[in-house]
């Protein structure tokens, strides 16, 4: 299901960033959507969202950069809810504006995001039932 999920999101041209393939995720397989880190480093790591559901994480934009650049195959991103305290974190503000919006506030964070994304959500829930 999540690998069919993640090609209609590249086939409708959801680009994998931001929150907004994490979240259309987790709303559509009821899974919480999770902030946390990816690791790039020893000590550097990156703010990063993902979808947790019966025990299993689901990278969603992770999965869809990789059917986007086919040269990433074999790329292995492990996934962090805590690190070590002298780690530097790299995070870009308008994605954790994105992620407190939609923690305030779902509705309101659908309305901000543009229209043709909002038919895509609709559009593959419809076809997914």
């Amino acid at each position: 299901m999540t690998e069919r999920f993640v090609l209609l999101l590249k086939l409708n041209k959801v680009q994998p960033s931001g929150i907004v393939p994490p979240a259309m995720y987790a709303e559509y397989c009821g899974g919480e959507l999770v902030q946390g880190y990816m690791k790039l480093t020893n000590t550097d790591y990156a703010w990063h969202v993902w979808v947790e559901k019966d025990g299993y994480q689901y990278d969603i934009n992770k999965m869809l950069y990789k059917l986007y650049n086919k040269d990433f195959q074999d790329l292995d991103i492990k996934l962090y809810k805590n690190i070590p305290e002298e780690s530097k974190v790299e995070s870009i503000e308008g994605i954790v504006k994105e992620w407190e919006l939609y923690n305030q506030d779902p509705q309101k964070f659908w309305k901000s995001v543009p229209k043709n994304i909002r038919e895509v959500k609709s559009k593959i829930f419809k076809s997914l039932k």
